[in-house]
């Protein structure tokens, strides 16, 4: 492990004993996760987004976002609120399970009807420690 650590190669180590078994992984110091759970993004019809600072978007009452604090979205077709089309990937955090808060919106134009928000996943660096 310490050798393949000092060159920058990946690690992975397997053991079986009969029947159990362990397996133990090394990818480095700064390995880089595009997708952390391998689902696919979440993606919805809004319903409606207020004017505040934050923003509250709300979905149909049937359809939940399945998103958590800290994820990133972005926003298409909706409309009045048209600034909302053309922004970078906003942090969100949850309100319940058919809203959640964006950015400061008190300044942009009044939601009027529809839209879709998309879920872009981050990438993240996860710390691996070695054998030792």
């Amino acid at each position: 492990n310490d050798a393949c650590r000092e060159l920058g190669i990946k690690f992975i180590m397997a053991q079986t004993r009969g029947v159990f078994g362990t397996v133990f992984v090394d990818f480095g110091k700064d390995f880089v996760v595009y997708d952390d759970n391998g689902e696919q993004p979440a993606m919805s019809i809004v319903s409606s987004i207020t004017k505040d600072s934050p923003g509250v978007v709300s979905l149909l009452e049937e359809v939940r976002h399945g998103l958590e604090d800290g994820d990133h979205v972005t926003f298409t077709e909706v409309q009045g609120m048209t600034e909302l089309n053309d922004i970078e990937p906003v942090p969100i955090k949850t309100m319940g399970p058919y809203s959640f808060s964006i950015c400061d919106t008190s300044k942009m134009g009044a939601h009027t009807q529809g839209g879709y928000f998309k879920q872009v996943k981050q990438p993240k660096t996860v710390q691996f420690g070695s054998m030792r």
